[in-house]
């Protein structure tokens, strides 16, 4: 809504960027939107297989639109048949002139209704349910009277349907369920003869149902002895039985074709697919919404990125969002930002701090950095070398500051008390995946499986449902561990895991009651305490001295401190009767205490 307050970045570099993100899909719509997915390239001989599949599918797909498209020819042509054979006098009753009891729901959902829509019971209020209509029938006469009704699986098998007519009442059973013979629309109820005017009704009960009950419309066609009844055999019959025997080919090859189809899906060789973006159909460039009101635009701003480090403006082809043009300004060499981000935030994870301690702001407000030029020094180097983070993580680590003990000396302490000319290691505290990792390794019992999905449809909740009620059981990497936005593991919610709601650089470390209460009363730290212990007491020992030398340097990384081993070695000699049981007490105090979650 406004040029940024501190750095040179106008209001139009804004809507420039989000040009190109309006220009992206990134969700596919839906009541609950999803992915956009892409294949993943494959080896030849598995792209081969794969290519020979979607020829099969686009053959097959092909047939069964021509079979569809016969069905639909035939349809017309009964349909032309049969209207020609209904008489002018014809009565037709919608459900819209019908009188209801009770309360019916409208619906479109099905495509073959008469007029606007039909209405059905919605599968409550059985017995409290009704539906009558009422002719205003032109003379006396017997009539055809045929039920209009939408086919389902959920449809009632019994619906009754009184008719009354001169001679009294009867009840019909329809079964709502197959597709109409008629027309594909009308169901037939019998003969009867009714007299002129109003009289004749009939009624659509949902009582002693269980399905779902519909009510479309009642047509009532009047039977002429010198042209014959409606349905009579004559050339015209003859016509129709015809049609509907060419009809039920039809359907019957289409619903084949669909079959097939269906199976050669169901057997398409594994292809590997990754979460993705695509380019709308038509990528556009973005108005300036004035004062930041989304109905108040401005000028239109050509798609493009930040003017302060862009040398111009892009060239973005009409038909595409940009992305690509963004990506490659990201990766540009003129670009001064990129390398200098990466490499100050792999610092700032290695280490503890960034060289610009405000990771996530470059900007007037951020920090200044405390040693430019070896910002400088390893952007470039990160560059020189092909932009690998493997590289430069490597050069880290083998440096001397990386590799410096965190002990703090009192004449430093006294000049640089907050470490920033590195002249100590940092006490690090464990990140919330590396606590849990750490706790799976030292157990024996982490899954080092790679890669796969990472969401375990066993552990979908009540009602298949996946982020509420979710239960966390894999052993396997935090890093496959699914993150719920409402529902996180319980570790990463009391260790300070990133909200995943936003882009976080420096993560809060925070001190609280509930992380000491989690580490000794979580369900899941008892059990890795336990399968702990189990692995002390199965690995070969002259003793527990020897039993806890290697718990702690398991754990802990050192031996334990004398006060600690002589602690220890009187609580388990006092609990000799159930070994098990005070082992699994000592590998969780291990886990609770202080110095398995920092790293010296």
């Amino acid at each position: 809504c406004h040029d940024h307050k501190f750095d040179p970045i106008p209001t139009a570099d804004y809507y420039a960027l989000a040009g190109i993100f309006r220009s992206t899909k990134t969700l596919t719509p839906g009541n609950v939107s999803g992915f956009v997915t892409r294949p993943l390239p494959l080896p030849s001989d598995e792209q081969k297989r794969v290519d020979e599949h979607l020829e099969r599918v686009a053959l097959l797909e092909k047939e069964l639109k021509a079979a569809k498209a016969d069905v639909k020819r035939v349809q017309k042509k009964l349909d032309a048949l049969v209207a020609a054979a209904i008489p002018d006098d014809a009565v037709l009753v919608d459900d819209a002139e019908a009188t209801t009891v009770g309360e019916w729901k409208r619906s479109t959902f099905h495509p073959r209704f008469i007029g606007a829509g039909y209405i059905h019971d919605d599968r409550k209020g059985k017995g409290e349910k009704s539906v009558t209509f009422e002719p205003e029938l032109p003379a006396e006469g017997v009539y055809d009277v045929l039920l209009a009704s939408t086919p389902g699986t959920n449809r009632d098998v019994s619906v009754p349907v009184t008719v009354r007519h001169a001679e009294g009442e009867l009840i019909v059973k329809v079964d709502q369920r197959p597709e109409p013979p008629i027309r594909g629309q009308f169901i037939s109820l019998g003969r009867f003869r009714f007299g002129k005017g109003r009289g004749a009704s009939v009624t659509v009960s949902n009582l002693g149902t269980t399905g779902h009950v519909i009510a479309d419309a009642v047509q009532f066609i009047p039977v002429d002895r010198e042209r014959g009844a409606v349905g009579a055999e004559s050339e015209a019959s003859a016509q129709r039985e015809s049609l509907q025997k060419r009809l039920k080919e039809a359907k019957d090859l289409a619903a084949a074709a669909e079959k097939t189809l269906a199976r050669e899906k169901k057997a398409a060789p594994p292809r590997p697919t990754t979460m993705s973006v695509v380019d709308e159909k038509e990528p556009a460039d973005c108005p300036i919404h004035l004062r930041g009101q989304i109905r108040q635009h401005g000028e239109v701003v050509e798609r493009g990125f930040l003017s302060v480090i862009s040398p111009g403006r892009p060239e973005i082809a009409a038909e595409e969002s940009g992305r690509r043009e963004l990506a490659a300004w990201l990766a540009s060499a003129e670009n001064p930002l990129t390398s200098r981000v990466l490499v100050n935030r792999v610092w700032h994870w290695l280490l503890g701090a960034g060289i610009v301690r405000t990771v996530d702001n470059f900007g007037l407000t951020g920090e200044r950095p405390s040693h430019p030029q070896l910002l400088d020094m390893l952007a470039l180097r990160f560059d020189d070398r092909g932009r690998s983070v493997k590289e430069i993580v490597r050069e880290i680590v083998l440096s001397r500051t990386y590799r410096q003990a965190s002990a703090p000396r009192a004449g430093p302490a006294r000049i640089d008390p907050e470490n920033r000319l590195l002249w100590r290691a940092a006490r690090r505290r464990l990140d919330a995946e590396s606590t849990r990792d750490a706790m799976l390794v030292i157990s024996d019992s982490i899954d080092w499986r790679a890669g796969g999905p990472s969401i375990d449809p066993a552990g979908k909740g009540d009602g298949g449902k996946i982020e509420y009620g979710y239960r966390y059981t894999t052993r396997r990497r935090s890093v496959y561990v699914p993150i719920f936005r409402n529902g996180l593991l319980d570790v990463f919610d009391v260790f300070d895991f990133a909200d995943p709601n936003l882009p976080t650089g420096r993560r809060a470390v925070t001190t609280r009651p509930t992380q000491a209460l989690w580490l000794l009363n979580n369900p899941f730290v008892a059990e890795q305490a336990t399968r702990f212990a189990r692995r002390i007491l199965d690995e070969p020992a002259s003793g527990d001295g020897e039993r806890l030398e290697r718990a702690c340097r398991l754990a802990l990384g050192r031996s334990p401190r004398p006060a600690e081993r002589e602690a220890a070695l009187e609580y388990l000699a006092a609990a000799a009767d159930n070994r098990l049981a005070a082992w699994t007490e000592v590998c969780r105090t291990l886990f609770a205490c202080v110095d398995f979650r920092y790293l010296e």
